[in-house]
């Protein structure tokens, strides 16, 4: 029934076990593919958790899908470039400072890279990024990174008309936004997303706190 899948694809309604295996069947899925589909099918309750870290498949089919249906963006980070934002070479160079070893830390920031695609083209997603002001003034990485990093936010301002960067100051007294770093979706449900050293998790926003 379309409606009914409909509800499956708005998370309004849970596909039982059963039905996901039925569909498997018919589309032919089989082996580490069709046990990993109904290990989700499985742990669909609220308060879901998937073993893992940014770079598995679930983890990175939820940001995606989350990017696609997006209305608007907005990211808070009062620390760091935003993942959407960064070069690889930034993003680097921020892993291996939270001590991520050299060859997590470039497989992450060649994941990161592909963020990169939300806000670029005629299609971008309008994106609004508050960085706090040690973004800038406390550098992560070296110099000439920081130099390029800073240029091509530079650049994106200019040539993205969708995406708005502001910057808030430091000694404005407390705010919510120093509790941590998020993003908002702006979908038919909003849901934020927080990300901590290499894992991840969606909320859905709600009750407004993040908006």
């Amino acid at each position: 029934n379309p409606a009914l899948i409909s509800n499956w694809e708005l998370g309004q309604r849970t596909p039982y076990v059963v039905d996901v295996a039925g569909i498997l069947g018919a589309l032919g899925v089989t082996g580490d593919d069709k046990r990993r589909i109904l290990q989700l099918a499985r742990t669909t309750d609220a308060g879901m958790t998937i073993a893992g870290d940014q770079s598995t498949p679930d983890h990175l089919a939820i940001l995606r899908d989350c990017e696609a249906v997006a209305d608007t963006v907005h990211v808070w980070h009062p620390l760091l470039i935003p993942d959407q934002l960064q070069i690889p070479d930034y993003s680097h160079a921020a892993l291996t400072a939270q001590g991520f070893s050299t060859h997590t830390a470039h497989h992450l920031a060649t994941i990161r890279a592909d963020s990169g695609n939300l806000i670029i083209g005629p299609d971008a997603t309008p994106m609004t990024a508050f960085l706090g002001e040690a973004t800038i003034t406390d550098p992560v990485a070296p110099t000439s990174i920081m130099a390029r990093q800073l240029r091509f936010l530079d650049n994106l301002v200019a040539t993205t008309p969708r995406l708005t960067i502001r910057i808030v100051p430091e000694r404005i007294g407390w705010h919510p936004g120093l509790s941590g770093p998020f993003t908002l979706y702006t979908t038919p449900r909003p849901v934020a997303y927080f990300s901590h050293h290499g894992a991840g998790c969606f909320i859905p926003d709600d009750n407004g706190e993040y908006r």
